[in-house]
């Protein structure tokens, strides 16, 4: 079994603990900043991380936090991925070659070179995506309305199916703990025997998403999003399955 360094791992995990499938669309882009970082000799603590790399994590997932060792930030560059995932799917493109993070070089002493040179001489063409969509379509967008309109429209949609049809939980999304507390699939910064800590990491994706305490998206997010009628509700598929969002925990609402 591969022991993944952090963040790595903590990525990998809160992707598993909230999607239905193989979440491999949303961890490449993750896992191909892995030469900028060295892995799998990924650094251990943040003052090993070079500033170049640091300035990368800023543009793309607004805080530098996203890619350093630990759970701080991490709900960021999974949220980021995700909706990168749906765009990719639902425009059909290679998921290897999307979204485009760093330019590519032949050599890693070429790699190696470019990073002296600063975030600009690294970062690729994150924005591509809507650039193919304004070409074949003739609507012009930009990636930004794609990442927080479109894309988490969907995710959150989803959610709410998977909780009328198939009874999704905070309790199903918390299953992938155990996993993570074998010391062989990480590098001996596996969660502890409570878990408080990724607990606390759900929660945080969870607020961030909209969604309340127990993982459920929130009305106003819903209305936020412009799904004017609630899945939740659909009596005529869900049945006795028919779930409340609950209360608006402030603690928990949309950021």
């Amino acid at each position: 079994m591969e022991a993944h360094p952090s963040p790595f791992w903590e990525h990998s995990a809160l992707l598993y603990a909230v999607s239905t499938r193989d979440v491999t669309p949303s961890t490449h882009g993750f896992f191909f900043l892995n030469k900028l970082y060295g892995y799998p000799a990924a650094p251990k603590t943040p003052n090993e991380i070079g500033q170049t790399l640091l300035d990368l994590a800023e543009r793309l997932y607004g805080t530098p936090e996203a890619i350093q060792p630990g759970m701080e930030g991490v709900e960021d560059s999974v949220i980021w991925h995700q909706h990168r995932a749906v765009i990719k799917d639902s425009l059909g493109l290679c998921d290897w070659i999307y979204p485009i993070l760093r330019r590519t070089t032949a050599t890693a002493k070429e790699q190696e070179q470019l990073m002296t040179l600063g975030v600009d001489a690294v970062i690729g063409d994150p924005a591509a995506e809507a650039k193919l969509y304004a070409a074949a379509t003739g609507i012009e967008t930009d990636i930004k309305t794609m990442e927080l309109v479109a894309a988490a429209r969907i995710v959150s949609l989803e959610r709410c199916l998977d909780i009328r049809d198939f009874g999704r939980s905070r309790a199903m999304d918390e299953s992938v703990i155990d996993h993570y507390q074998w010391s062989e699939k990480t590098d001996a910064t596996r969660l502890s025997a409570d878990a408080d800590e990724f607990r606390a990491l759900l929660e945080r994706y969870y607020a961030k998403r909209g969604w309340n305490a127990q993982g459920v998206p929130m009305p106003s997010t819903l209305q936020m999003l412009n799904i004017e009628q609630s899945p939740l509700h659909d009596q005529k598929r869900s049945g006795s399955l028919a779930l409340t969002t609950g209360p608006e925990d402030a603690s928990v609402g949309p950021r």
